[in-house]
């Protein structure tokens, strides 16, 4: 369906269109390198993290919520792997019965993690407004693209290091022929590392860095992105709900799972 829109409306549909392109290419912003592309130049431009957010166009109503759901997804996505909610929806951690038995439970959790996210978001700049003035939703929401993209970076680095071994391993043999297309000696895919007691910590540390920092910077660019405002109890509700998803999101990474 996506490759037959593309075709009918052009490549331009894309980065309207198809929901990957929309996120990455809003994740993409948060990034210290990028692409300016003039004509049939391009230029690699280096900055700060977030330096791209600081110049975009406010966020539409229908961008606001998608960036909302991209979050709630991130975080619903730990969630249902926790005891907690396996406990929630009487299911055993110890024996799961597989995703297909508690779909119906997992699409309700899914909608309700979404509505409360979005809720948290605009009640938190909507009471800053109220006590401070000077806050627009569009403006500010942009900020959270920093924790969407810390959160991707921390909730898919395991999946990196393992998954992406099969993706190297097929990048250098690509037709099983024996031959080494990237150079690398002949290899076999390995998880062994995950139970490698110095490993593991590190990988954790890397994981709350990604998390810390992208909070870190999202109350950085949130400051900035909601302008001057008359009082500085403003940015008050925000910045209590920011670490409250952080502490949120370093219970996810850190408590029992069952997946």
């Amino acid at each position: 369906m996506i490759f037959v829109l593309a075709v009918l409306e052009g490549e331009g549909w894309l980065e309207k269109g198809e929901f990957l392109t929309v996120l990455f290419g809003l994740i993409a912003k948060v990034a210290p390198l990028w692409l300016e592309i003039t004509g049939p130049r391009a230029r690699l431009m280096r900055g700060w993290p977030g330096t791209q957010v600081l110049q975009m166009a406010p966020l539409t109503p229908s961008a606001v919520v998608f960036v909302s759901l991209a979050l709630a997804v991130l975080t619903f996505d730990g969630l249902m792997e926790t005891f907690w909610w396996q406990a929630l929806i009487g299911q055993n951690p110890l024996e799961p019965v597989g995703r297909s038995a508690v779909m119906v439970q997992n699409t309700v959790g899914l909608v309700a993690v979404w509505v409360t996210t979005l809720g948290l978001i605009l009640g938190a700049i909507l009471l800053g407004r109220r006590v401070g003035g000077g806050f627009a939703t569009g403006p500010v929401m942009l900020s959270f693209l920093a924790i969407a993209a810390g959160y991707h970076a921390a909730h898919y680095l395991v999946m990196l290091l393992t998954a992406g071994q099969y993706t190297i391993a097929a990048l250098n043999d690509p037709l099983f022929t024996g031959e080494s297309w990237l150079g690398l000696p002949p290899f076999y895919v390995s998880f062994g590392f995950l139970t490698d007691p110095r490993m593991m910590p590190l990988i954790y540390a890397a994981q709350f860095a990604a998390i810390l920092g992208a909070h870190l910077l999202a109350v950085v660019l949130g400051l900035k992105l909601a302008g001057q405002s008359r009082r500085a109890v403003a940015h008050l509700p925000l910045t209590v709900l920011m670490v409250g998803y952080t502490v949120l999101g370093l219970w996810l990474l850190s408590t029992a799972r069952s997946g």
